[in-house]
């Protein structure tokens, strides 16, 4: 009866233990906000490196899949498809300015890593997520 007893009082303790900034740590893996580049990767043949970006651009990820940046003049969407690898479509279409890219999201504890596809090697922007205004 005391093992019963033992085992009840041992999973009581574990789920008291899960609080809700446990689960809110996993919801931080949302690509809905804002996000200032800070270091870019390259790779030409060899190792790459990281290159410190200072003031890089932002990417503002909305609910309604509409994109704002500083590095365009419009407002512009994105898409997430599961099934692809480069599973992150970015669009732009400004009057004299029109962008649109596959990446792939990664994300790296407080980072996001985008992955832009068509390089012959490594390019991968990392984002740190915005807390400001």
């Amino acid at each position: 009866m005391k093992t019963v007893y033992f085992i009840l009082i041992t999973f009581i303790g574990m789920q008291l233990s899960c609080t809700t900034s446990d689960v809110n740590e996993n919801s931080e893996n949302t690509l809905i906000g804002k996000w200032q580049l800070i270091e870019w990767y390259s790779s030409e043949g060899a190792e790459g490196t990281w290159e410190i970006i200072d003031n890089g651009y932002f990417y503002q990820f909305n609910e309604d899949n509409t994109l704002e940046s500083n590095l365009f003049n419009c407002n512009g969407s994105y898409s997430v498809e599961d099934n692809l690898e480069y599973n992150l479509l970015i669009s732009f279409n400004c009057e004299n300015n029109q962008f649109q890219g596959y990446h792939k999201i990664e994300y790296d504890g407080d980072y996001l890593l985008l992955w832009a596809e068509g390089c012959v090697e490594a390019c991968i922007g990392k984002y740190k997520r915005f807390k400001g205004k």
